[in-house]
């Protein structure tokens, strides 16, 4: 048992800024009892990669004590300080050394530890985070279409910005649109079109969706989740300012699910021409 489980069965729960607390904590630990070579971990090139990463001023002499600053003092949420981390595990990057898959493994330990709803996924362009959600749904709905979408560039770069608003904003409505704006990128991409989400719904994911035997109640879910889109910006949340980040979620998975039906027909599609 872990002793942040030990906690809460004791009834002595981490609450948010005591988890940011010990999260910075614990962080800037490693930099007292890092296991490397401080010689390159704090070298002048990994400051600068570092702070054109996060958008910091750097200056000759930039030193530990700012890269501390930056982490530590600067920072106000969880996604803020996790980000600023995986920009210096970024920064650390280079093809002749793993440090900075090590120094990513030592946040996974921290927030494992205090039990941080995050999950880290890598690419070609570097590393990312997004917040937890049930981990079967994350597996097929964020993590593979993330994996699947990499084909869709255009897309790619819209759905993780989605992403990004999803574990920082603090507006769900930016999120919806980015969510709506993605898809209708990823469709553009897959069926080579320029319309616009509603029509292309109508004169080629329908019709498309009826070539594959899909049933046509697949495309009135969709046109429903478009319209979700709509209702949550202008209506739920405009006029009630309320901001329920359960309903965002669900958005999220549903824009990942139509995205992995697309992309699984278009496979066995694939597969049936090798036939």
């Amino acid at each position: 048992m872990r002793l942040t489980d030990y906690r809460e069965r004791l009834g002595i729960c981490f609450g948010d800024v005591e988890k940011l607390q010990c999260l910075k904590s614990n962080l800037l630990t490693f930099f007292e009892v890092m296991p490397f070579d401080k010689t390159y971990l704090l070298s002048k090139p990994v400051m600068v990669r570092y702070c054109m990463n996060t958008g910091a001023y750097y200056y000759n002499g930039y030193s530990e004590s700012d890269l501390v600053q930056s982490i530590y003092r600067e920072t106000k949420g969880l996604s803020e300080v996790v980000f600023r981390w995986i920009a210096y595990c970024d920064a650390l990057r280079r093809p002749e050394n793993d440090v900075a898959d090590k120094v990513i493994k030592y946040l996974v330990i921290q927030l494992e530890q205090f039990n941080i709803p995050f999950e880290l996924f890598t690419d070609a362009d570097g590393t990312y985070i997004f917040p937890k959600g049930a981990a079967e749904l994350d597996i097929a709905l964020v993590d593979d279409v993330l994996v699947w979408i990499q084909e869709y560039p255009k897309a790619k770069i819209e759905y993780e910005k989605a992403l990004r608003l999803y574990a920082d904003s603090p507006d769900p409505r930016l999120v919806a649109d980015q969510l709506r704006i993605s898809l209708e990128t990823f469709m553009d991409e897959f069926f080579n079109t320029k319309k616009n989400l509603d029509k292309c719904i109508t004169l080629i994911f329908g019709p498309y969706l009826k070539e594959m035997g899909i049933p046509s109640v697949i495309q009135d879910e969709v046109s429903k989740l478009v319209a979700l889109y709509r209702l949550y910006n202008d209506e739920y949340v405009k006029h009630q300012n309320k901001a329920d980040m359960r309903l965002t979620e669900f958005l999220l998975y549903q824009t990942g699910a139509v995205i992995r039906l697309l992309i699984t027909l278009k496979q066995d599609e694939a597969k049936l021409e090798k036939r």
